[in-house]
């Protein structure tokens, strides 16, 4: 495996310049090659590695240091890497605006390894849409690598009572006007992991989340992470505010303001923005760790997949704190308690003791040892599982037709309705072989009625057959409403299929 990324770890032991930058990087790589570290689990053929190289190929070079071509992408041509880390990285937002402006998501759902290979920033803007529809069915089951968050009125929803109003679909929490949150998108989307692959080139290590938000709604309050991210808007458009102020420097996960109870203070919220956009396809903004930020919808829904880079976790405070504890508790009189009224000047030479002994022993080789094997012991976990998503890309095959046992209701059916789909009224013959009448179809309030006259349409004809897409152009004001978008279409027409209230027509 390429290890490019070593290069990034420079600048965790205070590689100020590019040339210590790269001196670092042959130190490392002499380390490295002696390790001898394989990053794949056995589970993987001896020709995984091949696999995974073939997402490396084209990455580019900047200033003697090569990059991914995902990064690169990213940046545009706004600035260099070598630019973006020396200005910009762990300092301050930046906007990164798409090179192409991407009007209309024009993918068809195909994987292409030289599309994804060419641009891969690109690609998987051109294929959000199936990106979602493929994370909205395979959510929630059972064998999902990560179960998705459903977020209504900013809060997270209970589990079980999603499930029992839900099921497992994600499109009917949707259509009820929640947004959909998946974290570690990296390990379902084949799209999101050779994306996160490729990023690998330009950092240790990356995984990705991803936010699914109707139309005039918000997912989350404001907030700080306590991690670097980019926000990469594949679909829609959304709303960004990042705040000018910082509450708490480089904070860790407890000191994210704005989680787990922990306000943000007023004067953040009441002073200056550092920046406010609104991004559309294609366009990337890049959040540092601690500035306290939100997103909103308007009129259009929003998909936006968010790269995780958890500097947190690579500090050479949290370094040091390791190795320390790693190398004083290995000698007993450092294990033993003391007490506050005991001898100060026998403590004090231990502690004298101690820091002699750490002066020589926690060294930039020993912290930067440290870090690449926590950074392997993430890649080792996250690599075989994105592998076999692009593996299952490759190998699918696209099909039109129904359920082999001839079915034109419920929730096996419902998978495969597409906007190009035509639906009709279900008979009560096909009712009965829907799923159970414990479950019925909830649509968020300000599209409640327009939803309701559309089905009221189809089941009072029963010869009436339509288009998926078409179905708001049966009902004017269903038509005009601003929160049916396409997204809710496609899920009003999955969740009556699934209920047994339409059915597909052959």
């Amino acid at each position: 495996m390429r290890r490019q990324n070593l290069t990034f770890l420079a600048l965790l032991v205070g590689a100020d310049t590019l040339s210590a930058f790269q001196a670092t990087q042959r130190q490392l790589n002499r380390w490295e090659h002696s390790k001898q570290t394989h990053v794949h689990a056995s589970t993987l053929e001896s020709d995984s590695e091949t696999r995974e190289d073939s997402v490396a190929e084209g990455n580019t070079r900047s200033g003697g240091i090569n990059h991914s071509r995902a990064f690169v992408s990213i940046l545009g041509d706004s600035m260099t890497p070598s630019e973006f880390f020396r200005d910009v990285w762990q300092q301050k937002p930046a906007l990164f605006p798409a090179t192409d402006k991407i009007h209309n998501n024009v993918g068809d759902g195909t994987w292409n390894d030289d599309k994804m290979r060419e641009s891969p920033h690109k690609e998987m803007t051109q294929q959000a849409w199936h990106i979602v529809v493929d994370l909205l069915e395979r959510g929630n089951k059972q064998d999902a690598p990560e179960l998705a968050l459903v977020m209504k009125n900013r809060q997270v929803q209970n589990r079980q009572e999603c499930f029992e109003k839900y099921g497992s679909t994600l499109f009917a929490p949707y259509l009820d006007g929640c947004s959909i949150v998946q974290n570690h998108a990296d390990l379902i989307s084949p799209w999101i992991a050779w994306f996160c692959q490729d990023l690998q080139q330009s950092f240790p290590h990356v995984y990705a989340n991803t936010y699914l938000t109707p139309p005039d709604s918000q997912a989350m309050n404001p907030h700080a992470d306590d991690r670097e991210v980019f926000v990469v808007q594949l679909y829609g458009s959304k709303q960004w505010q990042v705040f000018e102020q910082v509450p708490i420097v480089y904070p860790y996960p407890h000191e994210q303001v704005g989680k787990h109870g922990l306000p943000v203070p007023t004067h953040v919220l009441e002073g200056n923005n550092a920046i406010s956009t609104t991004l559309e396809a294609g366009d990337v903004l890049y959040i540092p760790r601690g500035y306290v930020h939100q997103a909103k919808c308007t009129d259009s829904p929003s998909f936006h997949v968010t790269i995780a880079i958890a500097t947190f976790d690579w500090t050479i405070a949290g370094m040091m704190n390791i190795a320390t504890n790693s190398i004083l508790t290995r000698i007993k009189e450092y294990r033993k308690g003391f007490l506050p009224c005991g001898d100060s000047d026998s403590l004090q030479a231990q502690i004298d003791d101690a820091i002699k002994l750490l002066k020589q022993q926690v060294t930039a080789d020993v912290i930067v040892k440290n870090l690449n094997a926590r950074v392997d012991n993430h890649v080792q976990r996250a690599t075989p599982i994105r592998m076999q998503q692009i593996d299952r890309a490759r190998t699918v095959e696209k099909s039109d037709t129904l359920v082999q046992d001839g079915s034109v209701v419920g929730p096996e059916v419902a998978q495969q309705v597409t906007l190009t789909s035509r639906i009709r009224a279900a008979t009560n013959e096909e009712k009965a072989q829907s799923l159970s009448n414990t479950q019925s179809l909830v649509v968020r309030e300000e599209m409640e009625k327009d939803a309701m006259d559309i089905l009221s349409r189809i089941q009072s004809d029963p010869t009436f057959e339509c288009v998926v897409s078409d179905l708001r152009s049966h009902v004017p004001a269903f038509e005009s409403n601003p929160t049916s978008c396409d997204f809710s279409v496609l899920a009003l027409a999955k969740r009556a299929v699934e209920l047994g209230e339409w059915a597909v027509a052959s």
